[in-house]
């Protein structure tokens, strides 16, 4: 078992739900995927961590938001006249 802040949590290998870099967050109670999570206060800045309640089954979990950049670039078309 980990900790964080305090509390005993479980490790999600163990799950029923597969919790681990989802695109959306999944209850690991239930299983449901909150496609609104961009909504959830979980610090400053693209990444943060916090506790949530599902709004399916009420019950509460712990969140970790991490962000990947990527870029990507292409040439510019010459501009007329330019040489």
């Amino acid at each position: 078992m980990e900790m964080e802040g305090g509390r005993e949590m479980s490790d999600t290998k163990t799950e029923s739900f597969d919790t681990e870099y989802t695109d959306n967050p999944i209850c690991p109670h239930c299983g449901d995927e909150d496609r609104d999570a961009w909504e959830w206060d979980l610090g400053p800045g693209l990444e943060g961590s916090g506790e949530v309640e599902c709004d399916t089954c009420g019950k509460e979990f712990s969140v970790s938001r991490m962000a990947t950049i990527t870029y990507t670039t292409r040439k510019l078309k010459a501009k007329e006249g330019a040489k």
